[in-house]
């Protein structure tokens, strides 16, 4: 069965939740040594997945719309450095616990959407004319950054609806 994005978005999201203490507290021995085992083996086999390829099929397209094996590197190497960034400058910055609550957390939520929606309503920006790096999706201008903003929260309410439908969702 092929490996796709969100088959491997969805492994890795739930290794990552088996460790995932609801508190703050360092890493445990075990979590580290788990971290580290899947560090190294996902360096091995990305090498070796990589290692004596020719050039033609390091550049090969299996369609116009499928990455060769050299993008799917490429990305893998940008994405190495990005994700460690966003833990190391973000993650690890922020609260240890971001909401104590629903209503904690709605509230927040309400407050960013309102921003959003006002800078939206009034800017004079040139959000065309400014972009950034996005680590799959490559450079996106500003306004298909704020449009990125807005379908990541459609995408997950729709898991958030899936959640509700599966066997076993409590009726209340």
């Amino acid at each position: 069965m092929p490996v796709t994005k969100r088959s491997l978005a969805l492994t890795v999201l739930a290794l990552a939740l088996l460790v995932v203490p609801a508190y703050a507290q360092p890493l445990t021995q075990l979590e580290r040594d788990s971290l580290m085992r899947h560090l190294l083996q996902t360096r091995q086999a990305f090498l070796d997945s990589i290692s004596g390829l020719s050039e033609a099929q390091w550049t090969f397209r299996a369609g116009a719309d499928r990455w060769s094996i050299a993008e799917v590197a490429e990305h893998i190497a940008i994405s190495e450095t990005t994700i460690l960034h966003i833990v190391t400058d973000q993650i690890m910055k922020g609260p240890a616990v971001r909401w104590a609550t629903r209503d904690a957390l709605t509230k927040d939520f309400l407050t960013a959407r309102e921003k959003t929606a006002t800078y939206v309503k009034t800017t004079t920006d040139d959000l065309h004319g400014h972009g950034g790096p996005h680590p799959v999706f490559k450079m996106l201008d500003g306004y298909q950054w704020v449009l990125l903003l807005s379908g990541h929260s459609a995408r997950h309410t729709a898991q958030i609806e899936e959640v509700k439908t599966s066997a076993g969702y409590p009726a209340n």
